[in-house]
């Protein structure tokens, strides 16, 4: 219970400690520069400051934690993301994941590999020394994956006891879909970065069993009419160019 717990503090507070971390950045930043006088001679030009090129690869922490606390969920997740310019980036994310959705009449089963690849926007560009980021995101993602109905009920209306119960073989399926997200990476340590982003994922194809819908898509999240809401955070590595 303790454990449950903490994972759920962990996961309904990430997000906030780190906009608290880049805004205390920001704010010690502010105090340091009006606080001291910076010698004409050491002032560098912005447009000649190197931008810190490099590529940033990471795991998603939110998988293992969520593991922790629902048995019926896997989920591994490894991402990256590569500057391009000092706003722009090529991101994507690579992962596994099974789902089992388990009810009194219904138990679904749901497994595969996903990919998602795009481009970020950085907001706030580069800062001398530091690499953070504040972005908006849009990635186009597609799921390779094995559904099956491992049971299923129907109700006789009129008696109300089991008219039948049966079961589906699996499908090989996929799933496409755009993902729209927004988030930020802060450095904690030299070139270690946390992140966390919020998104929503848009369905616009896959491939279903006779008259049973995608419950779950690897990758994509719960479907809810065509919709899923997907929450993010990641421990990543930069591998600098320069």
């Amino acid at each position: 219970m303790i454990q449950n717990n903490i994972s759920k503090y962990i996961l309904n507070n990430s997000f906030l400690i780190i906009v608290l971390l880049l805004l205390s950045n920001g704010l010690s930043a502010q105090e340091k520069s009006e606080d001291e006088v910076i010698p004409e001679e050491t002032i560098v030009a912005s447009d000649t400051i190197p931008y810190k090129y490099g590529i940033r690869i990471g795991v998603d922490i939110s998988g293992p934690i969520s593991m922790l606390i629902y048995d019926e969920k896997e989920l591994y997740k490894g991402s990256f993301d590569i500057r391009i310019h000092k706003m722009y980036f090529i991101a994507g994310e690579l992962g596994y994941q099974k789902q089992i959705y388990d009810t009194e009449n219904l138990k679904y089963t749901t497994e595969g590999v996903f990919m998602t690849i795009g481009a970020d926007y950085d907001f706030l560009g580069y800062t001398v020394g530091r690499n953070d980021a504040f972005i908006f995101g849009i990635r186009y993602g597609i799921a390779q994956f094995n559904q099956t109905v491992d049971q299923y009920k129907i109700q006789n209306g009129y008696w109300n006891d089991d008219a039948y119960i049966g079961n589906i073989n699996s499908l090989n399926a996929t799933a496409h879909w755009i993902n729209i997200r927004t988030g930020l990476k802060v450095e904690l340590l030299h070139n270690f970065y946390l992140g966390a982003s919020v998104g929503v994922n848009l369905l616009f194809n896959d491939t279903k069993l006779d008259n049973f819908s995608n419950l779950y898509i690897p990758g994509y999240g719960k479907n809810r009419n065509n919709k899923s809401w997907v929450f993010n955070y990641t421990l990543m590595y930069l591998l600098p160019f320069n």
